[in-house]
């Protein structure tokens, strides 16, 4: 079992048992004492950690909808659209900067590491396709496949989706407004829209 604690709740997944040293705890919770860079995950504010952008206009009418990515060690991003993977500042992500992040603590830096760097590999020849194969989503899935986080190897870009949009964190106030202030304007317009009619 592990969890995606955040501030709207946690999502528990049942999976199969895994050995205390294999196991990666997903922190969004974001405590005092995890929040706090440390030695383990680098200098990095983002080192290890699940990061996610909206795509505008798309997640104003959808809001679970964005671009992920994953950072290494030292809080490189590693996010694919297609192509060749060239690690980068989160700043500097495909579609913006980065509003809402996961971090995880991984047991081994070096394994994380290695485990995106196959994952990039892997997906150098593959073919972009958002609705029905290889996307931004399916590059993070497979490198916690290749962890075997939570003891699954099956992750998967809705699994991620919920966990982002249910547990993740936002990147201060202009992360929240960049997330949400689309989606609230198009539903107050509908509302409108539909008191008139």
């Amino acid at each position: 079992m592990y969890k995606y604690a955040g501030t709207h709740g946690t999502i528990a997944v049942a999976r199969a048992a895994v050995t205390d040293d294999a196991r990666i705890e997903i922190d969004s919770e974001g405590s005092s004492e995890q929040s706090q860079p440390s030695s383990r995950v680098g200098n990095s504010e983002f080192a290890c950690c699940l990061m996610w952008t909206p795509i505008h206009p798309i997640t104003w009418v959808a809001p679970f909808v964005g671009h992920m990515g994953i950072c290494d060690s030292s809080g490189r991003l590693h996010d694919w659209g297609g192509g060749p993977i060239d690690p980068c500042p989160p700043r500097f992500m495909m579609f913006g900067q980065p509003t809402r992040y996961i971090r995880f603590q991984p047991p081994d830096l070096a394994a994380w590491d290695a485990a995106i760097e196959k994952a990039d590999r892997e997906y150098l020849d593959k073919i972009h396709c958002m609705a029905c194969g290889s996307d931004c989503h399916s590059h993070t899935a497979r490198v916690l496949d290749i962890l075997g986080v939570g003891g699954c190897r099956f992750h998967n870009k809705v699994e991620l989706a919920a966990a982002v949009f249910f547990c993740g964190r936002h990147i201060g106030l202009q992360g929240w407004l960049a997330t949400w202030l689309g989606t609230a304007v198009v539903l107050i317009v509908v509302l409108v829209v539909r008191a008139l009619t």
